[in-house]
C-alpha cells in the first residue's frame, strides 16, 4: 500500500490462536514460551522462600502486582505440588513428536483450562485440532482424550 510520497507501509501480520500465529512474540528473541499459573506460582513461591531464607525483604515481592498475581494464582492453580507440575508438562512433552508438536501456548492452555474431554479441549483450545503440513490432524480425537485423562489422573493425586 503506497504512501505519501511512495512511502510504503509494512503488512501487518494478524494475531491469531486458532494458528498459533503470535504476531511479533513469535519472531526473534522475544518469544520465550508460556507458562502455566501453576508454573508461575511455584516460582513466585520459590522467590518468597528465598527472600525468607536470605533474611531479606525485596521489594520485588512486596508490591501490589505481585501480591494480587500470587492471590490470582494460588487460588486458580490446578495441582498443588511442584512434581504434579512437572508430570503435567512432561505429559505434554511426551505429545511432540515428529508428526506432531504441541505448541507452548497449547501447553499452558490445556494445564490452565483443565478440560474434561476431547471435545471440550478442542473447543477451548482450537489449535489443537488444526491440521498439519500434510493435511492430517495432528493430534486424534483418541489422543487428545489420552491427554485429558492423563491430566486428570495427575490432578488426582496430591
Amino acid at each position: 500500500m503506497a504512501g505519501p510520497a511512495g512511502c510504503y507501509q509494512k503488512a501487518v501480520e494478524e494475531d491469531d490462536v486458532t494458528a498459533l500465529k503470535f504476531g511479533d512474540l513469535d519472531r526473534g528473541d522475544k518469544f520465550n514460551g508460556c507458562l502455566s499459573m501453576d508454573e508461575v506460582r511455584i516460582i513466585q513461591e520459590s522467590k518468597i522462600n528465598d527472600d525468607e531464607n536470605d533474611g531479606v525483604e525485596t521489594s520485588t515481592t512486596q508490591t501490589r502486582t505481585f501480591q494480587k498475581t500470587l492471590e490470582y494464582t494460588r487460588r486458580f492453580s490446578t495441582v498443588r505440588t511442584p512434581e504434579q507440575t512437572q508430570m503435567l508438562r512432561e505429559l505434554y512433552d511426551e505429545q511432540t513428536t515428529a508428526a506432531t508438536n504441541m505448541h507452548e501456548f497449547e501447553r499452558a492452555a490445556f494445564s490452565n483450562l483443565q478440560p474434561q474431554d476431547a471435545h471440550e479441549a478442542l473447543t477451548l483450545i482450537p489449535s489443537l485440532g488444526a491440521k498439519n503440513e500434510a493435511g492430517e490432524d495432528r493430534f486424534t480425537e483418541g489422543q487428545i482424550s489420552s491427554i485429558v485423562e492423563q491430566s486428570a489422573n495427575i490432578r488426582k493425586f496430591d
